[in-house]
């Protein structure tokens, strides 16, 4: 096991080979970029790894289709479109036919709930399973994670907290009425994201990032890159999440801030274009949440109090 963290991994890699050169972004955002013709093209990579990414109840599909879905996030949340996908896969021996035939048919499902191109990929023997996607988009524009300007509303795509309460119900067995279980154990087995608010960020947030690794992480992160502070007016607690954690002994807060796995997009945008832009989320079907305010400062509180920057960090065994 490393004694670095996955931050800190990705930090030694810059410094001992730099940033790229221009035309190509920086690297440390959600994807990377560079200009062709009168766009961008977009590329995302990101990898799923059973023994971390893959929860015992989840099936094979459903894995293929979540390791798509994570890289497609990325894209999304800097206000960019998918085009086409290519994975590698590391597959156990001990694999069967109707095995990978499942893994095919999530990689399928994927594909079509995305109307994006699969265009192929590689195979290899591994002793778990892992997934590797890169992802091609493109986009007009891209919003950052340093775009954050003071007075910005804070805003996300939805709620907190489900995927967690739904792993602690498939591994830990909590109690739970049946309608949020069921809602619970979707979220993880199958997270969604939202592609037609995509082409609203573009025009309208300042900055954004995807939540996948916890939403007061995302936060920390976004306000890092941006150099300004995130005050927290409210925690966007997803519905029945107090009713389940009250029953379980657990808080409801820690559960929509630290536990990950949503998908989520989590944005800032000018005072000036709230109105517009909250009316245009509302119209295309994408209700979004506001959830706080850019100050100037550093880190991330919720109501006069700091919060932990804690959340999913890759070698880092005490976050989750």
């Amino acid at each position: 096991m490393p004694k670095l963290d996955e931050t800190e991994i990705i930090k030694t890699f810059v410094k001992v080979l730099g940033h790229p050169k221009k035309p190509f972004s920086r690297i440390g955002d959600d994807v990377a970029y560079f200009p062709r013709g009168k766009e961008l093209l977009v590329l995302k990579n990101d990898m799923l790894v059973g023994k971390t990414d893959v929860p015992n109840r989840m099936e094979l599909w459903q894995a293929a289709r979540k390791a798509v879905i994570m890289c497609a996030s990325d894209i999304l949340v800097k206000g960019a479109r998918p085009i086409c996908f290519m994975l590698s896969f590391g597959i156990p021996r001990s694999y069967s036919a109707k095995d990978i035939e499942s893994l095919a048919k999530g990689v399928k499902v994927a594909r079509d709930e995305l109307g994006v191109d699969f265009l192929g990929g590689d195979t290899n023997e591994c002793d778990d399973l892992v997934i590797d996607c890169i992802m091609l988009g493109n986009g007009e524009s891209i919003t950052s994670r340093a775009g954050a300007k003071v007075g910005d509303y804070v805003y996300v795509s939805g709620e907190f907290g489900l995927p967690s309460a739904g792993l602690k119900i498939m591994q830990d067995l909590l109690k739970a009425k049946a309608s949020f279980k069921e809602k619970a154990i979707r979220s993880v087995l199958l997270p969604s994201v939202k592609p037609r608010l995509a082409s609203i960020l573009k025009n309208n947030a300042s900055a954004s990032i995807d939540s996948s690794d916890g939403l007061a992480l995302s936060l920390y992160q976004m306000a890092e890159a941006s150099n300004v502070s995130i005050h927290l007016q409210k925690v966007p607690i997803a519905n029945g999440l107090e009713e389940f954690s009250k029953a379980n002994n657990l808080r409801a807060d820690e559960l929509a801030l630290y536990g990950g796995e949503e998908y989520e997009m989590v944005f800032c945008a000018g005072r000036g274009k709230a109105k517009k832009f909250e009316q245009a989320c509302s119209k295309a079907g994408s209700s979004i949440i506001r959830i706080g305010i850019v100050k100037k400062g550093e880190g991330v509180y919720l109501k006069g109090k700091r919060l932990e920057r804690r959340g999913w960090i890759h070698f880092r065994p005490d976050v989750r």
